[in-house]
């Protein structure tokens, strides 16, 4: 089989007419229509539609001029079509018998070409939307547009036979290799059926290897939009990473901050046990000489000793003699139940029956109180005083000396027959200069006081713990060592108040548990029982 260049040209347009109107778009529409029961009106209408469209398209342009020159326009085509289904294929008819212009012979392959290819653009239109008939939207399948367009039959009018004309053997050797070229073409018949029916199914992979492209298409967009937000992120990303580092560099300063603040609270723990443990040993040995002394001042002395010649004892010369008795004035040093001393002006009276001596027989060894007179004994200063009541100076007598301090407090302490009255002259509290310091100094002065507190200089101490509350006064401990100093020196009403405020930091955390603890840990016995009396109290609430 011989294959010219006419022939191939022709078979080349052909397929890439049939793969053209193959895989071009097909989109469902409202309601396909079947080729068995397509109609001839609906047909019509779907030419008509789009002839306007097609006869102004640049590209078929010339087959545009080849429909008008014969039919009047492309939208007279439609007039002319019959479409009926035969033997399951579909067939139109084109009625050319009545032209504008009388086609030649050799022009009529022309002409139908041009009517195929209006066929296969509207129909592909009608494909790709759809057309509406009576109110009601139809469409097409691609693969039966390019049926229909296929399936034209042209319909020409008789001509009569033409007289035989002489041909030039340049002519006759055209012709003949024309005619060849027809039967190599109708050779290749089966073959274009073939690959007309191969047609459909290849139409479906290009579908969907279009639709793979989209997607393809669809994920390069979100490819690019991930890249830009990335380059978005990456100064993000790099900002983060550069305020982690500097957050963990932070925190390993603060975690040896902290590992220092420790082994110095270590530090100073060791140091404060060794101060409480010679504190300890100073304590015991101050309570020896306490005990000493009391005993020394329990027994009398050889000057106080009751004289063998006078029967009734009237101490000589710190003594002076007021109404049927006498008393003294002395500084003592004084220390209360809680192991606090102070110095305390201590006035004594002892009532005598008489001050005239009596001389002992030779024969007493002892001294004996002469027998009174009930009658006489109308005096009520010639009996002893009720224990725990205060005495105070008559017409009688002298009066006691005035104390010039308006904190004194006077207790009465009653031993036997005698009535010890005892002047507590309570000292000022010292106030610390405070000038030029700050808060962060208010833990130094606590310190210091507590040092001081435990030396039993209370005066002292409670001077520190009251700078360190002017400096700072949200300290629990600066509270309960305040309370604690006041109720030593007798403050009773300022070391409630001063316990009251101690307990309500306390239970806000201010500071931690474990820093009271600390403070408070030699704090024993009495003192540390109304520490935790106040505590439980406020808890109770």
């Amino acid at each position: 089989m011989t294959r010219t260049p006419l022939g191939m040209t022709f078979l080349a347009g052909t397929i890439i007419f049939l793969a053209g109107a193959n895989v071009a778009g097909r989109e469902d529409g409202p309601e396909k229509v079947d080729l068995a029961k397509l109609k001839t009106d609906l047909l019509r209408k779907m030419v008509r539609a789009h002839a306007a469209a097609f006869a102004k398209e640049k590209d078929h342009a010339a087959k545009a001029t080849t429909l008008a020159n014969a039919f009047g326009g492309a939208a007279n085509v439609s007039d002319k079509l019959t479409y009926r289904y035969t033997d399951n294929k579909p067939v139109v008819d084109v009625d050319a018998s009545k032209v504008v212009l009388a086609v030649p012979q050799i022009q009529r392959e022309t002409v139908t070409e041009a009517v195929k290819e209006l066929l296969g653009y509207t129909l592909n239109k009608v494909a790709e939307g759809s057309v509406i008939d009576g109110g009601k939207k139809y469409t097409l399948a691609k693969a039966d547009a390019r049926a229909v367009s296929g399936a034209v039959n042209m319909l020409w009018a008789a001509t009569p036979p033409t007289p035989p004309v002489s041909t030039s053997p340049a002519i006759a050797a055209r012709l003949d290799q024309i005619i060849k070229d027809l039967a190599t073409l109708k050779n290749l018949q089966p073959r274009l059926d073939k690959l007309e029916r191969d047609l459909p199914p290849l139409s479906k992979k290009l579908d969907q290897v279009l639709m793979d492209l989209n997607s393809l298409k669809k994920l390069d967009m979100r490819l690019d939009k991930l890249e830009q937000s990335a380059a978005k992120l990456a100064p993000l990303a790099e900002k983060t990473q550069t305020d982690i580092k500097n957050l963990s560099d932070r925190m390993a300063n603060q975690e040896k901050a902290i590992t220092d603040a420790l082994k110095k609270q270590a530090d100073d723990l060791k140091a404060l046990q060794d101060q409480a443990k010679k504190a300890e040993d100073e304590r015991k040995k101050l309570d020896e000489r306490l005990k000493k002394l009391e005993q020394n001042q329990s027994s009398p002395s050889e000057h106080h000793k009751p004289s063998p010649s006078v029967p009734y004892y009237c101490p000589p010369v710190q003594f002076q003699v007021i109404d049927q008795g006498y008393y003294s004035l002395q500084m003592v040093r004084g220390c209360g139940g809680m192991g606090e001393c102070f110095p305390v002006l201590s006035f004594v009276w002892i009532p005598c029956p008489t001050l005239v001596p009596v001389q002992p027989s030779s024969e007493e060894t002892t001294p004996e109180a002469p027998k009174m007179d009930k009658a006489k004994d109308a005096n009520p200063r010639k009996k002893d005083p009720e224990p725990n009541k205060e005495i105070a100076p008559t017409g009688d007598g002298p009066s006691l000396p005035e104390l010039n301090s308006s904190s004194s407090v006077v207790h009465l302490v009653s031993t036997g027959a005698r009535n010890h009255k005892v002047l507590q002259a309570r000292q000022s509290v010292p106030v610390y200069n405070t000038t030029g310091l700050t808060a962060a100094d208010a833990i130094d002065l606590f310190w210091q006081g507590r040092k001081l507190y435990y030396q039993e200089a209370r005066l002292d101490a409670l001077a520190r713990f009251n700078a360190a509350i002017k400096l700072f006064s949200e300290d629990a401990r600066f509270w309960y060592f305040k309370a604690l100093c006041e109720t030593d020196l007798g403050y009773r009403a300022q070391a409630e108040k001063s316990l009251q405020r101690a307990v309500n930091l306390h239970l806000e955390g201010k500071p931690t548990q474990a820093l009271i603890g600390v403070a408070l840990e030699r704090v024993q016995g009495q003192p540390r029982q109304n520490l935790r009396a106040a505590l439980d109290a406020q808890r109770g609430r």
